[in-house]
């Protein structure tokens, strides 16, 4: 789940779309070390978890991540908020190489979980 300082984190963003896809960026990035280009396709379980944690219907997903732009803003700060820093230029959702973490590795890293 999400702790108490990440949903403050994600619920900072627009609306209940952009809440949820932050919190899935926020989920993945640590775990597989980059985010997905097709956000909305992440594990069902998963995004219904955060949904269910957040309050915002699954299908609020749908559409997170049309406009890349802000898909890459939101992966900037989540980036940010877990103490990544860029490695190439700007992170991106495009694979591994785009975030790393911090040096000394100090980031923090959400306790995101698919089990209750």
């Amino acid at each position: 789940m999400l702790t108490p300082a990440d949903e403050e984190f994600v619920r900072r963003f627009r609306d209940k779309r952009n809440v949820l896809g932050a919190a899935v960026q926020l989920c993945t990035l640590p775990w597989l070390g980059f985010v997905p280009d097709d956000v909305p396709a992440v594990a069902a379980a998963a995004v219904a978890r955060l949904s269910e944690r957040l309050g915002i219907l699954v299908g609020e997903l749908r559409g997170y991540g049309a406009r890349e732009q802000t898909r890459s803003d939101h992966l900037r700060d989540v980036a940010a908020y877990l103490g990544w820093r860029q490695v190439d230029g700007s992170p991106s959702a495009t694979g591994p190489s785009s975030a790393s973490p911090a040096s000394p590795p100090t980031p923090r890293t959400p306790s995101c979980s698919t089990t209750p």
